[in-house]
């Protein structure tokens, strides 16, 4: 597998190079913000114990080692408005590969088309002909080509945890789930559906509001769908980011997705689980595109929001520095491992410190 990654990895930086130069973000640039400290946040949380036996002499023995907790570069989840036109452009031949003359995304600048100049327009963008309180994208998930990086600065030691995802590799293409990305059908048994405010992506300190979000709220999170009511692009596809990460940790989703990374743990290793919109234990996330980001966050976070200076504007929210003029965002999804190094052939158990 590791072989077949740089290979693929050789391939897609030779493809770059035939890439027609613009705003977005290429695998370099993302091995670079990759290596971010603040993400990685490297911790030790304890200490395991294993029973390892010597046939000779015959003996047993219990023996120790440290167990860590830090944070992979699991996914790339970018979100975009027309297939092939992606942030990440080395890995635009994914949506170009599935698109089935899928468009209906709304227009960036949807808030400033009047309603004569969409049906000025209607013949030329019939399918982006769309309210603009209402906002669609598509959504791609693909493993970042980050843990590459990360899997060369902890292999040569005991104390890093590898990822259960592989880089470049698609688990999640909303254009393939069509119809569950397109309807909320599949949605209707979740209360969130129904009920305002509850999990809901929007402004919150981190662990803050876990069930209710009565103000700040940038949208709802079911249903998982490609679609809200919403005129900010930004708030919208932070949401659409959230629901698709959402997609690919649930284990019981009725979409088309693979899982991101090992479902289950084994001896000595606990991966993440489902990832959680209100608190930083299970995820958290570093934006690419437009802006590239050096820390981590969940979104929302006041740390993501510039205050104004003045008064001079009343829509000033503190997003600005953050708004994709193209309609168009990448975010990093960085996920929590824990793990202990194997000292012997049967695990006993770990205590926290």
């Amino acid at each position: 597998m590791k072989f077949f990654v740089l290979i693929f990895s050789f391939l897609v930086f030779t493809h770059s190079s035939y890439v027609k130069a613009g705003g977005g973000i290429n695998s370099a640039e993302i091995i670079g913000e990759s290596l971010s400290f603040s993400c990685v946040a490297w911790q030790p949380t304890g200490v395991c114990f294993w029973l390892k036996c010597r046939p000779f002499p015959p003996s047993c023995s219990v023996e120790e080692s440290i167990k860590v907790r830090h944070y992979n570069p699991d996914a790339i989840v970018q979100v975009y408005q027309t297939p092939g036109e992606v942030p990440w452009s080395e890995m635009s031949f994914v949506s170009d590969l599935v698109d089935f003359d899928q468009t209906g995304a709304t227009p960036a600048n949807a808030n400033q088309i009047s309603g004569g100049s969409r049906n000025n327009n209607s013949k030329k963008k019939k399918n982006r002909k769309q309210n603009s309180k209402i906002i669609s994208r598509h959504v791609d998930v693909i493993g970042s080509p980050g843990l590459l990086v990360m899997s060369e600065m902890f292999g040569s030691t005991d104390y890093g945890c590898e990822s259960g995802v592989t880089p470049y590799v698609p688990y999640y293409v909303t254009m393939l789930d069509y119809y569950s990305w397109k309807f909320p059908y599949s949605e209707f048994l979740n209360p969130a559906t129904y009920i305002p405010g509850m999990r809901e992506v929007g402004e919150r300190e981190d662990g803050q509001n876990e069930n209710f979000l009565f103000t700040g709220r940038f949208g709802n999170l079911f249903p998982r769908i490609g679609s809200l009511m919403q005129n900010d692009s930004y708030k919208a596809s932070a949401v659409f980011a959230q629901r698709a990460a959402d997609i690919v940790t649930d284990e019981s989703a009725l979409h088309i997705y693979n899982y991101l990374g090992d479902r289950n743990g084994k001896d000595g290793y606990w991966p993440p689980k489902q990832v959680e919109e209100w608190r930083s234990k299970e995820s958290k996330w570093q934006m690419l595109y437009p802006k590239k980001d050096s820390s981590c966050h969940i979104f929302g976070e006041s740390s993501t929001r510039k205050s104004a200076d003045d008064a001079r504007s009343l829509a000033f929210d503190g997003y600005e520095h953050r708004r994709s003029d193209d309609g168009n965002y990448a975010w990093q999804l960085w996920r929590p491992y824990e793990c202990c190094e194997k000292k012997g052939q049967v695990f006993l158990y770990s205590v926290g410190i």
